[in-house]
């Protein structure tokens, strides 16, 4: 139930101001979601895959006073310092989930009102597919994701030195913001004959990459954090297996190149970000063959893509559009939502039940 209150008004948001184009009250709603979703994950309890494993390090975090900068914790400097300052608040880790929480909903809603004009629908999918993700499991690359999305306008407009100072910000919260590092040089790729040429390598070199994996698995630290991420992966073996397979390649691949090319070829649109979205498809083929590795690295492109898909999808459904564009927009918003929100129950065991630190069980998180 506690889930459905913020869906639902999302819905309602997407269709009343969205589509229907009307003001009065938008304003208070999206405010009221802000903070709806402060509390919703602030105050929750051991609800999310790695929330009970960051409680658990909480516990001898030290507060401000006492915290120093080290690459030598398990975790990186800049997780460590927010830790310290919440920590200097109070011992419970419910002092750092309002912090973080804090941080990412005021970097994510800011992000949609710059955007998009269709700030609801962009809410609805984000709720849909990554918000629970990146507020209640990856807390430390969530961070990095937004230091990221906040520093685009510098990769936008090739303010390079900015650009970098902010890669390495996002280093400081996450290891795997090292994927930053490439992204001005993929800044080029464009959805024609070159992207495709590239794409049928990119299928061949990731299906020989297994082997020099492996060859990393002896190194003690780097086969521990595999054995924790693939404990994690969504993809496993048989049926069920091929399935995942098939709905990763459909979210990282199949399905951001199919609405690309109807806005880019059908609609005649410039889509946006669409450098970033071609890479995002490149990393996502990785995904097929090593969910391990390269399934945290499509995150960072994660919201933009969402943005995207909201410019193309909503403008279907005003009075305006031609028949066949509604047609493809109902096709694509029924693919979006089958894709993006189809998970396995094991996967919603992370969430549900809910319960919050008013109201503390403890029940088995299956990762």
């Amino acid at each position: 139930m506690v889930y459905l209150i913020p869906l639902s008004l999302t819905v309602f948001g997407a269709y009343y101001f969205d589509i229907k184009k009307n003001k009065r009250g938008e304003r208070i709603l999206y405010n009221f979601l802000f903070i709806y979703l402060v509390f919703l994950i602030g105050f929750r309890f051991e609800v999310g895959g790695d929330t009970l494993m960051y409680m658990q390090d909480y516990i001898w975090r030290v507060d401000i006073t006492e915290w120093q900068f080290s690459w030598t914790d398990y975790y990186e400097p800049l997780y460590t310092l927010l830790c310290a300052l919440s920590k200097t608040v109070g011992d419970d880790f419910v002092y750092f989930q309002l912090l973080h929480i804090i941080i990412l909903n005021s970097c994510l809603f800011y992000f949609i009102s710059k955007s998009t004009e269709y700030r609801f629908s962009a809410l609805f999918f984000c709720f849909i597919y990554y918000y629970l993700y990146f507020s209640t499991e990856i807390l430390r690359e969530s961070l990095a994701i937004f230091v990221f999305v906040l520093n685009y306008k510098n990769y936008e407009e090739g303010n390079w030195f900015k650009y970098y100072c902010g890669v390495c910000i996002a280093i400081l919260f996450h290891i795997s913001a090292v994927i930053l590092i490439v992204f001005p040089f993929v800044k080029w790729l464009r959805f024609n004959w070159k992207y495709w040429i590239i794409m049928m390598l990119s299928i061949v070199v990731f299906s020989k990459l297994n082997t020099v994996f492996s060859l990393f698995a002896d190194i003690e630290k780097i086969s521990e954090k595999m054995a924790i991420y693939e404990d994690s992966s969504l993809v496993s073996g048989g049926i069920l297996g091929a399935i995942l397979t098939l709905l990763v390649c459909s979210r990282f691949t199949l399905l951001p190149i199919a609405i690309y090319l109807w806005d880019k070829k059908i609609l005649k649109e410039c889509p946006k970000y669409e450098g970033l979205i071609c890479f995002y498809t490149l990393l996502g083929v990785g995904a097929w063959f090593n969910s391990v590795i390269f399934e945290r690295f499509p995150n960072y492109i994660t919201p933009l893509f969402f943005i995207s898909l909201t410019n193309i999808i909503i403008p279907s459904f005003f009075k305006t559009a031609t028949l066949s564009r509604k047609m493809m927009g109902i096709f694509f918003l029924c693919v979006t939502l089958i894709v993006y929100a189809s998970f396995p129950a094991r996967i919603y065991m992370r969430y549900i039940p809910y319960y919050s630190v008013f109201n503390p069980h403890s029940v088995v998180r299956i990762k």
